[in-house]
């Protein structure tokens, strides 16, 4: 007959043998004490610090802003797209620019970086490192490393502006002007960006070609709130006139079709009364007689 025994072994587990198997009955775990709680709290805050840093890693050519980076440096660096596009803006709309600003691009000076004999520049240390390859008796790797690094991009940016100047004439054909002649006056704005691709020093000499079209401002932030408020402004008088335009057209319209109307009841109104005919059965209305 089969047997169900129940008991204590000397550890103090409770033990039960259910149709012949043994089955342990493991004791309840035990609190950790306060210096395993201060290691693992350790533990967790380092984790959490680390993944914050990997985190808070920027890299070039990103859009990502700092609490300590300064609104002027970002928008004459990684945020110079903003103000790129605020000037192509005022490019359309600015009647002093007559066409858009022209870029000139190139690549700086290389840098070359190399280890051991070849940085020295002597020839002779190169050619020692080429037959020390085939050597079998064990020495220390020389080969020398050579890494040729792309140097940074410089743009050139220059826009053209038209000033329209009027003064006294001094010529007697021009005194039916009123004494006054209208003269151009040319003026070349040129900035220049550096990055480390072609778009980003493009961007960054447009940046420095927008602060030279409000010279008034101080800061980048201040020539880019200038920027917008003439984009708004350009924005909100193309609005207002073609509104009056649009109103204007309907006022047209309603002028024409009222002068229409009343050129056709007055030619109503002057048509000769005709007599019906006496053959007719018509009667006469009482108002002829």
């Amino acid at each position: 007959a089969k047997r169900l025994a129940i008991g204590r072994d000397h550890h103090g587990d409770e033990t039960a043998a259910v149709k012949g198997d043994m089955v342990t009955r493991q004791p309840q775990p035990q609190q950790l004490s306060g210096y395993h709680r201060d290691n693992q709290k350790q533990a967790s805050v380092a984790a959490a610090a680390h993944t914050k840093r990997s985190l808070e890693i920027s890299y070039p050519g990103t859009s990502t802003t700092s609490e300590d980076e300064d609104e002027n440096t970002y928008y004459t660096s990684r945020g110079a797209s903003v103000c790129s596009s605020l000037l192509h803006a005022i490019v359309q709309i600015d009647s002093r620019i007559p066409e858009a600003p022209q870029y000139h691009t190139q690549v700086l000076n290389q840098t070359v970086l190399s280890h051991k004999g070849a940085e020295s520049g002597h020839p002779e240390n190169a050619a020692n490192l080429r037959r020390r390859v085939g050597s079998s008796a064990p020495q220390e790797s020389t080969t020398a490393a050579i890494r040729v690094h792309r140097g940074p991009f410089s743009c050139t940016a220059r826009l053209r502006l038209q000033h329209e100047d009027e003064k006294d004439s001094v010529d007697d054909k021009e005194k039916d002007n009123a004494g006054r002649a209208a003269q151009s006056k040319e003026e070349i704005l040129e900035a220049v960006g550096v990055g480390a691709t072609k778009r980003e020093a493009k961007h960054v000499a447009s940046a420095k070609l927008l602060a030279l079209l409000f010279p008034e401002c101080e800061t980048m932030v201040e020539v880019k709130a200038a920027a917008e408020a003439t984009r708004e402004l350009y924005a909100a008088s193309k609005a207002s006139k073609l509104q009056q335009q649009s109103f204007a057209r309907f006022s047209l319209r309603t002028r024409e079709k009222r002068t229409q109307e009343l050129r056709s009841a007055t030619s109503n109104d002057a048509r000769p009364y005709v007599l019906p005919d006496s053959n007719t059965n018509a009667s006469v209305p009482s108002f002829v007689m």
